[in-house]
């Protein structure tokens, strides 16, 4: 019998993981959540309690903290456990190809395992663009990704997630909402530069009712300066945006962003919501500019996208 193992390090992993689980009709199956900073930390445990996961099922790397020695020996005893049990599972989905601790994992543990993919936005298109003939792994993916020979590739709607916003009636508001980024924070962009594209965005939304969301990453000190200069409310959030019909009563008529995952996932779940995405000149980042613009090439079919110029 089919016996699944999913490690995860993030919540959009989890989504993943879940609607894989959901999708796969998945009852044998075990699941691992490795918990390495604070934020990360407090939106899984909400995810896994406000969603009802089997904590039965659930494996926790307490991998988080300042104490780098306590780290190390959590990650090592999960990388010791997985080897000494990696004879258990038929099938592995791992939560993020980029992941330094998870490719660990693959190359100690999981040698001529079938190791499948989730997202973690999207450097699922990176990472499959990468692959070739000769090296690739398979996907389960929110993306429509072209398929190598021999590559299995399951394209998914988050029908999970819909599932259970249907259990709810929801409102629309007039409100837009700006999701945060955190480009400044980890140097892709200067703070000049990421306060002045924030300037730009905020003169084509003269007139509307603003809400920023803030991201996970982005640090204090910019969300002040975001509330007091523009006078718009900052939100920060516990729980994922692609949750956010299971907690508001009411869901934004838009959503805008320079670029963040979440577009392309609200559009699968939220149909109802206009989302548009407002194109940096990728010139002014300090590295990934390829990256970005093959991103923003991809996502031009599915959405708005508007120069910032």
């Amino acid at each position: 019998m089919d016996k699944s193992l999913y490690l995860v390090e993030s919540p959009f992993q989890l989504l993943g993981a879940l609607e894989s689980i959901y999708f796969h009709k998945t009852e044998n199956y075990g699941l691992v959540v490795r918990l390495s900073t604070k934020e990360n930390t407090k939106q899984l445990r909400k995810m896994i309690e406000d969603l009802e996961v089997k904590t039965s099922k659930i494996i926790f790397i307490s991998a988080y903290g300042d104490n780098q020695t306590f780290k190390k020996i959590a990650d090592f005893k999960f990388l010791l456990w997985l080897f000494l049990n990696k004879n258990k599972y038929t099938k592995y989905f791992l939560g993020d190809y980029h992941s330094r601790y998870l490719t660990l994992l693959r190359k100690v543990c999981l040698k001529n395992k079938k190791v499948i993919y989730l997202d973690d936005g999207a450097s699922t298109i990176r990472a499959n663009n990468s692959f070739s003939a000769d090296r690739f792994f398979d996907w389960f993916t929110i993306y429509d990704l072209m398929a190598l020979p021999e590559q299995s590739i399951i394209q998914h709607d988050f029908s999970y997630i819909r599932s259970k916003i249907k259990q709810k009636v929801l409102d629309n508001s007039t409100k837009t909402v700006i999701l945060g980024d955190k480009f400044y924070e980890v140097g892709l962009l200067s703070k000049q530069d990421s306060y002045k594209v924030l300037e730009k965005l905020m003169d084509r939304l003269q007139g509307e009712e603003v809400i920023y969301m803030a991201h996970r990453g982005e640090s204090a000190e910019k969300l002040e300066y975001i509330r007091e200069k523009y006078n718009i409310d900052v939100v920060k959030n516990d729980f994922p945006i692609e949750l956010y019909g299971l907690y508001a009563d009411k869901l934004p008529k838009s959503v805008v962003s320079f670029f963040s995952t979440a577009l392309y996932s609200l559009q699968k779940i939220y149909p109802e919501i206009e989302v548009k995405l407002y194109r940096i000149d990728t010139t002014m980042f300090t590295s990934h500019i390829e990256t970005y613009n093959e991103a923003y090439r991809t996502y031009e079919p599915y959405m708005e996208i508007v120069d910032l110029t």
